[in-house]
């Protein structure tokens, strides 16, 4: 089986610099948002509105026009794991199963974002719950160490060497099948 190349018309920086602006401004519009709480969007409309402010983008692969969309889930596996990646995105379930996102750094602007400031959010990662000190194991129970035998009760090389009999066995004594 041939496979084909994955080339696209546009470098992975370029492209990911544009959704961040877009998926940005989407985030930022307050008419979008008027009727959410918290700032938050379904994931599934903002994928719809991401293909919709992107879709005058000539971003081709094989010598066909393909939404920003198929290209996030061709490069990252989903949309999901794209916007995951990005500490300045919060990615929730609702009690529903629904998955919402949220900007979290509402100070970025389309002017202010630039490469390194993308790759400066890419590298966070966002801890959400540390075990607390009684969590944590004590040091009794990190330093359990079996006792290991003295020299004096390790066994000899030849004890070690020895072979011992088995038993004859009377071929009669089974039954063939």
């Amino acid at each position: 089986m041939v496979h084909k190349s994955n080339k696209w018309s546009m470098s992975k920086e370029r492209v990911e610099e544009c959704v961040h602006v877009n998926i940005i401004e989407i985030l930022k519009d307050t008419e979008i948002l008027k009727d959410t709480d918290d700032n938050k969007m379904l994931l599934s409309d903002l994928i719809v509105l991401l293909n919709q402010q992107t879709k005058h983008i000539k971003l081709t692969n094989h010598k066909k026009n393909k939404q920003m969309s198929v290209y996030l889930k061709s490069v990252y596996g989903s949309v999901y794991n794209f916007i995951d990646m990005y500490s300045f995105y919060e990615v929730a379930r609702t009690p529903e199963g629904m998955i919402t996102v949220k900007l979290i750094d509402t100070g970025l602007t389309k002017e202010s974002l630039n490469k390194s400031i993308i790759n400066e959010y890419k590298e966070w990662s966002m801890v959400n719950e540390l075990p607390t000190v009684n969590e944590l194991p004590t040091v009794n129970e990190l330093s359990t160490v079996k006792e290991l035998p003295t020299v004096n009760e390790l066994p000899t090389v030849n004890e070690l060497s020895t072979v011992k009999e088995l038993p004859l066995v009377n071929i009669d004594d089974f039954e063939l099948i």
